[in-house]
């Protein structure tokens, strides 16, 4: 069984302490990185596999993993290595131990319950300043008043989430594609219309109320176009936003 390792990108602000490095897997060498409260990862490189992960708390990572391959194709794709779409993808946790030294993983195709096995130990020294430096890195915290009420983003690395209307949980997960352009999803605990499987949202609750969203930033960040749908249909709905506060930290 061949794997391919998809990308994850989740919602909570959770702090990481753990150093990254390379680790020896069931599936091969996969070299990890840390930024803000979300890990991802490489590992082979001719099926262009990636994993992406969000710290839940209490040293467990929940996401998914990406190939440009493998064995069982989905129904709806997911972003991957260097923002590629593939739907060679599916569900992966992670259990930290001893300190980021090991982990023990699970992991399924597409949306289905992980159950499948994928363990990892580190390889050779930790290398802290992969996740150190995290402290170190620039981010900004900013609301914007929008088509759908305020709206506080904060960005870090090319992570940027957010979020909305406090009374459904509104949030927003989105990675930043380059040249201004973010693609990722909003999600609520209702909306109009219920999509035929979850996502991650806010706490690390699950949600089948989601869609897919796409912001371009503009005037150097004092305001936002941005185009949502419901579930995975292509998103062609105006969701406009203007800058009122912004705070680097």
């Amino acid at each position: 069984m061949k794997l391919i390792i998809t990308t994850l990108i989740s919602l909570l602000i959770v702090q990481m302490t753990h150093a990254a490095g390379l680790y020896k897997t069931d599936f091969g060498d996969v070299q990890i990185y840390l930024e803000a409260s979300n890990v991802y990862g490489y590992y082979d490189a001719k099926k262009s596999g990636a994993i992406f992960l969000t710290n839940t708390g209490n040293e467990k990572y929940v996401g998914y993993w990406i190939q440009s391959v493998s064995d069982k194709k989905c129904k709806t794709s997911k972003t991957g290595k260097n923002g590629k779409a593939s739907r060679y993808w599916g569900n992966l946790v992670f259990n930290s131990h001893n300190n980021g030294d090991n982990f023990k993983g699970f992991w399924a195709y597409c949306n289905k319950v992980p159950k499948g096995k994928w363990n990892g130990k580190l390889k050779g020294k930790r290398k802290a300043s992969d996740w150190t430096n995290v402290k170190k890195h620039t981010s900004s915290t900013s609301t914007y008043s929008s088509d759908f009420g305020d709206v506080q983003i904060k960005e870090s690395g090319k992570i940027v989430f957010g979020y909305y209307d406090n009374k459904k949980k509104g949030a927003i997960l989105l990675n930043n594609l380059g040249s201004n352009k973010y693609d990722g999803y909003w999600i609520q605990s209702k909306s109009d219309k219920k999509c035929s499987y979850s996502k991650e949202g806010r706490n690390g609750q699950f949600s089948p109320y989601w869609g897919k969203l796409h912001f371009i930033s503009q005037n150097d960040g004092a305001k936002f176009k941005g185009y949502w749908s419901y579930c995975g249909k292509k998103a062609t709905k105006k969701w406009n936003g203007t800058l009122k506060k912004s705070k680097a930290m």
